[in-house]
């Protein structure tokens, strides 16, 4: 594993780590536990975020993603996701978070490539208030596009994984209709909320 990619593989466990360090304290009664453990879940905090603070920089030029098979690199964004020799699969919706929700993409060696998806949310307009916080998976207000990885369709539930979704319809027009990455940036695509 190239070293880029094994600083940006880390960094993203730190963050899911720091993530399940707060799912950890507001699970407790009020969010309080005792006062040792606090300070040591604090110091934890300051110094992972310390860590993310020295490597976010090295990361800045790496490429963007780096196949794990063939060692394909590619620098941007705008060349993974442009890439005809990349095809999106779907969307790997994680039951419990969707901060770690991950799309998934197959490389034309064979390998597949995942990526977390809050690495493409920028490409989405900016969330509106009152966007739903609430998961819906599991509940029978749930319509299942998130239970089959290959679900590439949208979803108009009031769930937070319905923007994930829309992302995928936002990737999938850039592949189809080679979407100028400007227009993008501009919202002039249309239609895409």
């Amino acid at each position: 594993m190239q070293l880029a990619e094994l600083l940006d593989h880390r960094c993203e466990q730190i963050q899911l780590f720091l993530a399940e360090l707060n799912d950890l304290q507001s699970g407790l009664p009020g969010g309080a536990i005792c006062p040792i453990m606090s300070i040591g879940l604090i110091n934890l905090k300051l110094k992972t975020a310390g860590i993310i603070h020295i490597i976010q920089p090295m990361m800045s030029t790496s490429p963007f993603r780096t196949c794990g098979s063939c060692n394909r690199a590619w620098p941007t964004w705008e060349t993974f996701v442009l890439d005809p020799g990349v095809r999106l699969l779907g969307l790997q919706s994680d039951v419990t978070r969707p901060d770690v929700n991950l799309l998934v993409f197959e490389h034309e060696c064979g390998s597949s490539i995942s990526l977390l998806s809050s690495r493409l949310r920028h490409l989405l307009p900016e969330a509106e208030p009152g966007e739903p916080t609430e998961r819906l998976t599991g509940t029978d207000r749930c319509r299942g596009h998130c239970l089959r990885v290959g679900d590439l369709e949208a979803c108009d539930a009031p769930c937070v994984n319905a923007r994930d979704r829309r992302l995928i319809l936002l990737i999938l027009g850039l592949k189809n209709n080679g979407t100028d990455t400007a227009a993008l940036r501009q919202g002039s695509l249309g239609g895409i909320r």
